[in-house]
């Protein structure tokens, strides 16, 4: 009876628990950053901001909110123009994303902690223009 079940064992059996197994777990990283950052940050960061009134300005980061989509496809971008209408108030914003510029309402924005001006790209230099949207890029597309 046992003997008709064989069990091949190669190489690879023994790795496992090894440098395959680390490899295995490296590679799940990004996709536990990824999950994490979508159920905890992004809630908490449009919870924030519609309970806040924050003053957007010219290189901020921002969510783009789209009502066809769920919260966690929305695109990013940055902050371009501030429009501000006869009162002075600021109620559109022209927004550069991967894909072009986008003109929103300010309602439909919700900025992340953190702006263009504060994205170091090495020590002394500030990320701008190509090399943010390269950063862009890559955090929605794991890249």
């Amino acid at each position: 009876m046992l003997s008709d079940q064989v069990e091949v064992q190669s190489p690879y059996c023994c790795l496992v628990g090894g440098m395959v197994g680390a490899a295995y777990s490296f590679s799940q990283e990004p996709a536990q950053l990824r999950s994490r950052f979508r159920k905890e940050y992004l809630s908490q960061l449009v919870q924030k901001a519609k309970a806040t009134c924050q003053e957007l300005k010219v290189g901020d980061i921002v969510l783009i909110e789209l009502e066809n989509k769920k919260r966690v496809m929305w695109p990013m971008g940055k902050i371009e123009k501030i429009y501000s209408s006869r009162d002075g108030a600021s109620r559109v914003v022209q927004v550069r994303t991967s894909s072009g510029c986008l003109t929103r309402p300010i309602q439909k924005l919700y900025p992340l902690e953190v702006s263009t001006s504060e994205i170091l790209y090495s020590p002394g230099q500030l990320k701008t223009g190509p090399d943010m949207d390269d950063c862009l890029y890559q955090l929605r597309n794991n890249v």
